[in-house]
């Protein structure tokens, strides 16, 4: 029986998994094991297969900066493929990356994330002018602080001062609760999370947009 067929039925699991590919957590590298002769028709696939792959990591770099792995002609997320490695079972959600680092697949570095709270734990998107994810500055000059939460935009301001938007803005996302600290944070470029304590600066509040 292929390899193909063996993996198609019944689909893959766990088991299966570990049997095919060791995995190391402190790295987050996975490499192809010694595969047994049963996965294969001949001696001589066999053989080349180990020749060729046996001790090597697995996988391929993706546009997106994820890695992923070729099982039986299915390309498989190589974090979703952790997870089931680790725990037993696919992940119900999203596998969010700590650090923001999609290539970085340390078992540390790695949790399961509604899509709500892996979009709470964003790098700053490159469009961001401010320097600062939530705050934005109108045309008139003044600077507004914004999160979303439970679905709602909220939004205060205007502010005269950058740093007034900014203090408010980390105030609100702590206060939301529901925020990695690491959100909107550039941890390539070596900033590190604040923790500001939530102030209240005289202003208009605004839910919903301007």
């Amino acid at each position: 029986m292929s390899e193909a067929t063996r993996l198609a039925t019944p689909e893959l699991t766990a088991d299966i998994a570990r049997e095919l590919l060791e995995y190391d957590p402190d790295t987050g590298v996975l490499t192809w094991r010694w595969r047994d002769r049963k996965w294969f028709k001949t001696d001589g696939a066999w053989a080349s297969r180990n020749a060729l792959w046996a001790g090597k990591p697995a996988g391929s770099d993706h546009p997106a900066g994820y890695r992923k792995v070729n099982i039986a002609g299915k390309f498989i997320w190589v974090h979703r493929l952790i997870w089931l490695m680790q725990t037993g079972a696919w992940p119900a959600h999203h596998i969010d990356h700590i650090d923001h680092d999609t290539s970085n697949n340390r078992w540390e570095n790695l949790r399961e994330a509604t899509p709500e709270e892996n979009a709470r734990n964003q790098r700053r998107n490159v469009r961001n002018k401010s320097g600062r994810t939530g705050v934005h500055q109108d045309r008139s000059g003044r600077w507004w602080a914004r999160v979303r939460s439970m679905g709602e935009r909220l939004e205060r301001g205007p502010f005269k001062e950058f740093w007034q938007a900014e203090l408010v803005r980390t105030g609100m996302q702590r206060a939301a609760g529901d925020y990695h600290p690491n959100h909107g944070v550039d941890l390539k470029a070596g900033e590190v999370p604040e923790h500001h304590d939530i102030i209240t600066i005289e202003t208009d509040v605004h839910r919903g947009g301007r």
